[in-house]
C-alpha cells in the first residue's frame, strides 16, 4: 500500500513526532516500573529484617546450643538427692525445714514459686507462688517438661525430675519471670503503621487452629483458637507452622489484603510472623504518581499537537489508499476462499509435489484417501504405489520433471486402484518449480466393470444357450415320443428293449440337461413367492446325504424363527445341490460339510467392500467344506460359464454358474472364502421378504446403543479394509486400537506394550503363523490377554483338537458394527 505526501520533510516530522510520542510514554512507563520494583523489594527486605532481629532477639532469650536454658539446679542437685532420697531416714520436720530453706534460696534468686515433691509426689517446700490463669501457654517441644506461659509478661515454669542411680527420688517445679524476653516483644519499634508482630503454635489437639500472641499497631491480642484458613486462604502464620520462610501477598486474621514475612522456630515449636498491608505498601508508589502522572499528561499533549500539526496531510491519502486496498483485499478474498472451497470440496485428491516426490501439500480429499489426519503429511507419493507398479510411476514422475503431462492407473500396497496424474509446474524459463497431480479412487469403478463384464458375459451365453436349448428339447420331445411308442411294441426282456432303455435314458439325461440350460439362460418360468428355506432344506436333507458319500458327514444348523424370503424353491434347491456335489468333489477321502442359515442384516460398514450387495435384512446360507480348497486365482472363476476344475466326464462347467444367476435373480449376492487344504464356504446372501419386514423392525435391535468400553485392542486382520472398519467401530466406542496385518507384526506390538487387553484376530492370514498359532503364541507369552477370533469360514470346521476351545466364540465374517461391539464387550467382560 502506498500514499503520497506534498515535501519529505513533513513526512520526516511526522515519523520523529511518532517515535518521540512512543519514546516518551515507554520512558514514563519504565521509570514508574523501576520505581515500583524499588519500593517493593525496599519495603519487603525491611519486613524480612525486622523479623529476622525479631527472631533471634526472642530466640536467644530462650535457647542455648541445645535448647531451651534449664533454671539451673545442678548446685543444689548432691543435697536436694540427700533429702529426698533418705526422707525416710530422716526426721521429717528437719527435712522439711532444710528444703524449705532453699526454696526461699530460689526465690530470692529472682524466681516467681519453687515447690519441692518427694519420691510419692507430696509436696514437701513451697515459696512464692506460681502465675494462674494465664492468658497463653506454649509447650516448649525441645524441652520435656517445659512451659513458656503469658500473662501481660513472659515466665518459664519448668519440672526438673531428680533421679539418683536411675532411681525416681522427687523433683522441682520452678517458675521464673522472663523481663527480657517480655521486653522484646512488648517493644515494638517500628515506624510502619500497620504493622503487627505474631508468635503462633499449633494447638495440641487440632492442628487446623492456633494460640497466637499478637502485638503492632492495635496493641496486644491473644487467639486462643485461631483458624490457619480464613475464606479458603491459609493466613501467613500457617505457612510458618508448615516449617516455611518467606514472603507472601495475602490476607489476615482480619481478611485485609497484607504483604507478610514469615518464618518458624523448629526447635521451640513456634511460627514468626512480621505483616502490613497492602495498602502501606503501596502509598509510597501512590505518593510518586502524583508528580509523575501530570508530567506524562503534559509530553502526550505536546505530542499530539506536534502529531496533529505534521501528520494531518498524511491522514487523508492514508485513508484513501485505505479504502482502496480494503475493496482489493476483499475481492482477493473471495477469490481465494472460492478457490479453496473447489479444493476442499473436490472428490479428488488435489496435491502438490517437489522435485524428490515429496506431498508437500495435499487437500482435505487425498488426506482421507491417505488415512492421514493432520496437515504435517512427510511420505513420498511413490510410498502409496505398489512394487508392482512402482518403477512406471517413478519414469513417469521423472518425464515430469523434464516438462512433460501424464495421466495412468496404479495399485496401492492396500491393493485398491488409483487413477492419477503427474502436471509440471514451470517456471517463466521453463524450469520445473514443482509438480501437480491429482488421483481418483476407481476400485469401485473397475469393480462394477469387472461385475458388468461377467453379468454381460453370462448374459450372452444364455441368450446363445437358452437358444439352443429351446430347439434341441423339441427334438428330445420327439424322440423321447417315439421311444414310449416303440417300447409299448417290443417284448420284455429282449436285446431290443434293452438297446431302447438305454437310448431313452440318454434322452431324459439331454432333457434334464436341458432343463438346467433353460434355468441358466432365465427362460424358463419362474414362480416367486415367500418361502420357509428352513421346511426346504429339512424336508431336502435325505436327498442331499443320498446324493453325498457315507464318508461325508452332513450338519445342517438353521437359527429359530428364520426370515422369509421370496424365490423358486426348484431353483433353491437345485443351488443347494449344485453346492452339495461341488463340495462332495472336493473331499474324496470323507469330511464334514456344513448347511447353515440364519438372519443378518447387513450395515454400510459390511457392504462397501462388496459394490454387488446393499446395506439391509438378509437370510445368510452358507455351505462349508472340510475339502482341498482353492487358490485365489481358481475363486476368481469359478461362476464363469463352463469352467471346472474337474475331468471333463464329471462336469460341464455350469453348476456354479447357475447358483450365480440363481442368487443375481433373486437380488442378492454370493461370497466364497476358501484357502488351499482347509476347505471352503460359500455364503449367500439373500433378501428378506417385505411381507415380514414389519415384524422385524420391531423385534430387532439395530438402534440400540453399543456397548462400549476404554481397554486396548490389538486387531490384526490381513485384508487392511476389515481391518480399517474394525478399528473405525472400536475407536468411536472409546477403545484405544493397534493394528497389524500378520501372526510376526502382532507378535511385535505384544512383546513392546503392555497395555494390551485383548487380541481380535482374523484365522487365516500370510505368513508361518495363522490365527490359531498367534493364539497359542500369545498365551504362553501373556496368559491374562484375552482372544477373540473371526473368519469368513464358519466355525464348525475342521481344526486341531487345542484349538477347539477358541473356536466357541468365532466371529463369522461378514460381521455387523454391533455384533462385533458386543463379541468384544463379552469377551473382556468374561
Amino acid at each position: 500500500m502506498q500514499f503520497k505526501v506534498d515535501n519529505a520533510e513533513k513526512r520526516l516530522a511526522a515519523i520523529w513526532g511518532v517515535l518521540l510520542t512512543v519514546l516518551i510514554l515507554f520512558s514514563g512507563g519504565y521509570v514508574y516500573q523501576k520505581m515500583e520494583q524499588q519500593s517493593k523489594i525496599y519495603l519487603i527486605n525491611g519486613l524480612e529484617n525486622s523479623l529476622k532481629n525479631k527472631v533471634q532477639l526472642f530466640v536467644s532469650k530462650l535457647k542455648n546450643g541445645n535448647g531451651i536454658k534449664h533454671i539451673d539446679v545442678d548446685l543444689l542437685r548432691y543435697p536436694l538427692i540427700k533429702l529426698l532420697e533418705n526422707s525416710d531416714n530422716q526426721p521429717t520436720i528437719s527435712r522439711n525445714e532444710m528444703l524449705q530453706s532453699i526454696a526461699n534460696q530460689y526465690i530470692d534468686n529472682n524466681f516467681l514459686a519453687t515447690s519441692f515433691y518427694d519420691r510419692d509426689n507430696n509436696e514437701v517446700a513451697h515459696a512464692g507462688g506460681f502465675s494462674e490463669n494465664a492468658v497463653m501457654s506454649f509447650n516448649i517441644e525441645s524441652v520435656d517438661n517445659s512451659i513458656l506461659l503469658w500473662n501481660d509478661q513472659f515466665t518459664l515454669k519448668v519440672t526438673n525430675e531428680i533421679y539418683y542411680n536411675k532411681v525416681y527420688v522427687g523433683k522441682v517445679i520452678s517458675e521464673k519471670n522472663l523481663p527480657k524476653l517480655t521486653g522484646s516483644f512488648l517493644n515494638f519499634d517500628t515506624t510502619s503503621a500497620t504493622g503487627e508482630f505474631a508468635i503462633c503454635k499449633l494447638q495440641q489437639n487440632d492442628d487446623t487452629k492456633m494460640q497466637c500472641l499478637v502485638n503492632g499497631f492495635e496493641g496486644e491480642k491473644v487467639f486462643q483458637q485461631q483458624p490457619r484458613i480464613v475464606n479458603g486462604n491459609p493466613l501467613p502464620m500457617s505457612h510458618a507452622l508448615d516449617g516455611k520462610t518467606g514472603v507472601i501477598y495475602s490476607t489476615d486474621y482480619r481478611n485485609e489484603k497484607v504483604v507478610a514475612t514469615f518464618s518458624p522456630v523448629n526447635k521451640l515449636g513456634l511460627g514468626f510472623v512480621f505483616k502490613i498491608d497492602q495498602n502501606e505498601l503501596y502509598s509510597p508508589l501512590i505518593d510518586n504518581l502524583s508528580f509523575i502522572i501530570p508530567v506524562l499528561i503534559m509530553l502526550i499533549i505536546i505530542g499530539i499537537l506536534l502529531l496533529h500539526w505534521l501528520v494531518t496531510p498524511l491522514i487523508s491519502n492514508l485513508i484513501s489508499s485505505q479504502k482502496e486496498a480494503i475493496n482489493s483485499n476483499k475481492e482477493l478474498t473471495k477469490q481465494k476462499n472460492l478457490h479453496q472451497l473447489v479444493l476442499d470440496y473436490s472428490p479428488y485428491s488435489i496435491h502438490e509435489l517437489d522435485k524428490n516426490g515429496l506431498i508437500v501439500s495435499m487437500n482435505p480429499s487425498g488426506l482421507e484417501m491417505l488415512g492421514i489426519e493432520s496437515d504435517v503429511i512427510n511420505t513420498l507419493f511413490l510410498d502409496g504405489v505398489s512394487e508392482k507398479d512402482k518403477d512406471r510411476v517413478s519414469q513417469l514422475f521423472a518425464d515430469g520433471l523434464k516438462g512433460n503431462r501424464s495421466t495412468f492407473e496404479f495399485k496401492a500396497p492396500n491393493g485398491r486402484t488409483f487413477q492419477s496424474s503427474f502436471i509440471p509446474i514451470q517456471d517463466k524459463d521453463r524450469g520445473i518449480l514443482i509438480v501437480m497431480g491429482w488421483s481418483q479412487d476407481i476400485t469401485e469403478q473397475k469393480e462394477n466393470e469387472e461385475l458388468l463384464r461377467r453379468t454381460q458375459k453370462m448374459q450372452s451365453i444364455g441368450e446363445l444357450t437358452g437358444g439352443i436349448a429351446h430347439d434341441f428339447n423339441n427334438l428330445l420331445g420327439i424322440i423321447i415320443g417315439n421311444h414310449d411308442l416303440m417300447k409299448r411294441k417290443m417284448e420284455d426282456g429282449s436285446k431290443l428293449q434293452k438297446n431302447l432303455n438305454n437310448a431313452q435314458n440318454a434322452a431324459l439325461r439331454g432333457a434334464e440337461i436341458t432343463r438346467k440350460l433353460l434355468n441358466f439362460s432365465r427362460q424358463s418360468e419362474e414362480a416367486y413367492s415367500p418361502v420357509n428355506i428352513d421346511k426346504i432344506i429339512c424336508e431336502f436333507k435325505d436327498f442331499i446325504r443320498k446324493s453325498i458319500t457315507a464318508s461325508i458327514n452332513l450338519e445342517i444348523h438353521i437359527t429359530d424363527n428364520i426370515w422369509l424370503i421370496d424365490l423358486n424353491p426348484g431353483d433353491f434347491q437345485d443351488a443347494l445341490v449344485n453346492l452339495s456335489l461341488n463340495a462332495r468333489d472336493a473331499m474324496p477321502s470323507g469330511g464334514r460339510l456344513i448347511i447353515e442359515a440364519n438372519n443378518t442384516v447387513l450395515d454400510h460398514n459390511m457392504t462397501d467392500n462388496h459394490n454387488d450387495i446393499k446395506a439391509g435384512e438378509y437370510v445368510q446360507i452358507s455351505v462349508s467344506d472340510t475339502g482341498t480348497g482353492m487358490t485365489i486365482e481358481t475363486v476368481d472363476k469359478i461362476f464363469d460359464p463352463f469352467f471346472t476344475t474337474k475331468d471333463k466326464s464329471k462336469g460341464t462347467g455350469l453348476g456354479l454358474a447357475m447358483v450365480f444367476g440363481f442368487v443375481k435373480r433373486c437380488n442378492g449376492s454370493i461370497i466364497v472364502y476358501s484357502e488351499e487344504g482347509l476347505g471352503t464356504t460359500v455364503k449367500i446372501y439373500l433378501p428378506r421378504s417385505q411381507s415380514g419386514a414389519e415384524q422385524f423392525i420391531k423385534a430387532t435391535d439395530i438402534d440400540k446403543p453399543l456397548p462400549r468400553g476404554k481397554e486396548t485392542i490389538l486387531i490384526v486382520d490381513d485384508e487392511e479394509g476389515l481391518a480399517l472398519i474394525a478399528e473405525s467401530v472400536l475407536k468411536e466406542l472409546g477403545y484405544t486400537t493397534y493394528r497389524a496385518s500378520t501372526g510376526d507384526e502382532a507378535l511385535e506390538i505384544i512383546t513392546s506394550n503392555d497395555d494390551i487387553d485383548i487380541v481380535f484376530s482374523d484365522v487365516l492370514m500370510p505368513g508361518h503363523l495363522n490365527g490359531f498359532d498367534l493364539v497359542d503364541a500369545v498365551v504362553a507369552e501373556k496368559p491374562d490377554i484375552k482372544i477373540l477370533l473371526t473368519s469368513g469360514f464358519t466355525g464348525k470346521m475342521k481344526q486341531k483338537e487345542s484349538h477347539k476351545g477358541w473356536s466357541l466364540n468365532l466371529l463369522s465374517k461378514p460381521y455387523r458394527d454391533i455384533v462385533l461391539a458386543e463379541a468384544i464387550r463379552k469377551m473382556l467382560d468374561g
